[in-house]
This record gives structure tokens, sequence and C-alpha cells, in this order.
């Protein structure tokens, strides 16, 4: 008895070491804005993706550029993860938008006046309208540790996180498109209301650039962890 009531609080120390796991995606194709985030732009649409959390959360927004509504239809949208496909529709998820500028008419006599949204919506179809002039963001469950797990982090190689001497010190890694350990694309359909039958879509591609490991949890490693292309585990 008196051998476990040493082991246990041995066994929780050890537990409480377990090294936290510093994550950076990359996009060679997007720019990035103040926050870190990447940006996908055309003609429709601006595309803005945050990773920014713990286990790989993905937060979409999609601006509506047009003076005209667009269907984001989430049945046929999925992220791709080293060639397999994960479906990103839900029959519930948390949604918020905001509508810019003063009004904005959508059909004959009904119109959209500036405010914001946020709750949790039942979606029948998976469909999201997008007005004219507006946005919407949506939390994607990005599943995307589940193919980190076994990456393989043991490296000799120490660096102080982002370069800052007077941050944390610990074991990085670094990869190239060809030596990471997950690629990954977003692919979403969407359609306009002057061409309903019209399927189109956008896709953009990831892959993670670097890992930074370290027994520093995110409250202690700075704003380095705030930024839109890094997320974390442990």
């Amino acid at each position: 008895m008196k051998k476990l009531l040493l082991i246990a609080p041995i066994m929780l120390f050890f537990a409480s070491c377990k090294p936290y796991q510093y994550f950076t995606v990359a996009a060679p194709e997007l720019q990035q804005d103040s926050l870190k985030q990447y940006v996908f732009e055309n003609d429709t649409m601006k595309v803005l993706y945050n990773f920014t959390g713990y286990q790989g959360p993905l937060k979409v927004t999609v601006i509506n550029k047009l003076r005209e509504p667009i269907f984001l239809d989430w049945n046929r949208s999925a992220m791709i993860m080293n060639g397999e496909s994960v479906a990103l529709y839900q029959p519930s998820f948390q949604f918020s938008g905001r509508s810019v500028g003063s009004s904005v008419e959508v059909i004959k006599d009904v119109s959209l006046n500036s405010s914001r949204m946020s709750g949790t919506l039942s979606g029948q179809e998976g469909v999201d309208m997008i007005p004219p002039g507006s946005s919407r963001q949506r939390s994607v469950l990005a599943p995307l540790h589940r193919s980190l797990l076994d990456a393989g982090f043991n490296t000799e190689n120490k660096k102080y996180f982002d370069d800052d001497k007077t941050s944390i010190r610990g074991r990085f890694l670094d990869y190239s498109e060809s030596s990471t350990p997950l690629i990954f694309k977003t692919y979403f359909s969407f359609r306009l209301e002057s061409t309903p039958d019209l399927v189109r879509h956008f896709e953009s591609r990831f892959f993670i650039k670097d890992v930074f490991v370290t027994i520093a949890g995110p409250d202690q490693v700075g704003q380095g962890v705030n930024r839109g292309d890094r997320f974390y585990t442990k």
C-alpha cells in the first residue's frame, strides 16, 4: 500500500510534464493578413482561414463580394488530409455573421440592415446563404492532430520559440512540402442565385511546415501561439 502511495505522485508528475507541440501551417499559394490568417480572394468572395487553438480547429470566414447571395454547400465540401477525404457538413453547427453597409436589397421589397448574429443552426440541407456585402464564419471540426500523433518529433535540434531569445527554448523540426507529416486541402462548393444549377468550387492547399516541442503551455510561450497559422496539441 505504501508503494502505491509513493508511485501515484510520481505518475502525476510525469503526466504533468507531457510536452506541448506547436504546429505552424503553410499555404504556398495564399497570402497572410496581419493576424497571420491565410487569405483566398477572387472576384466573387474573400475567404479567411484561421487555425488558432487546441488540436487544430479551422475557422473559415467567407465574405461575399457580389451583389447577389452566395449559397455555400457544406454537403459538397470536404477537407482532404494525406489523400483521405473528411466531410465538413454537420447537422448542427455554430455560426456567426455580420452585414456590411447600411442596407442591402436581396429581392424586391426585402432588404437587409447592418447587424450581428450568433447561435446554433440545425442545418436541414447543409447550405449557408451569405447575403450580398456580408460575411459568414464557421468553425469546422478539422481533426488535423490525429494525423500527427505518430509523426515522431524526437530531435536534438533546439531553438527559441519564434527565435525570441527571451522566450521558451525547446526542440524544433522544420519541414519542406516533400517531408511534412501532413498535407491537406480544403474543398468548398457553392452556387450563385443567378445560376442555381451551376455548382462552383474553390480549394486551398496547406501543409505543416514546422513543429516546436516544449513543456511550456500556451500561457507561457506568449503571443506566438495566438496567430492564425498556428495550433497546438499535447
